[in-house]
């Protein structure tokens, strides 16, 4: 179950950072925030549906801060697109917050700053 829980979170790495090189896939980041969820429920739609199930679910009542917390994770979609992070972090960090792309950047940022500190400290 773990190995398959690695190789879903490795392609999901996969597909976030390799999809700025699809043909068919937007290379950059729309001015629009419609047109960065469209893009993104095309890229990664069982994750954003997770996404959007979790947002309901904790904020059925609140549309304002169900909004709030979809705008996060769409930047932190984008984010994570345009950054140049490691495949195996990333996975990591979809393992543990699977729905969650803002709290999964954060991981990633954390962990990626983390590794670079503890290379350099033990080169």
């Amino acid at each position: 179950m773990k190995n398959f829980t690695i190789l879903m979170g490795l392609f999901l790495a996969t597909v976030i950072t390799g999809s700025a090189f699809a043909q068919e896939i937007v290379a950059k980041r729309p001015d629009g925030l419609k047109e960065q969820v469209d893009i993104m429920k095309q890229e990664v739609p069982q994750r954003f549906e997770c996404m959007v199930a979790e947002i309901k679910e904790a904020y059925d009542n609140d549309k304002s801060t169900s909004l709030y917390v979809l705008k996060k994770n769409v930047k932190a979609y984008w984010d994570l697109r345009e950054g140049n992070f490691p495949t195996d972090i990333i996975a990591e960090a979809f393992n543990i917050y699977p729905c969650d792309f803002s709290t999964a950047l954060y991981v990633i940022k954390k962990d990626t700053k983390a590794a670079k500190e503890l290379n350099s400290l033990l080169d």
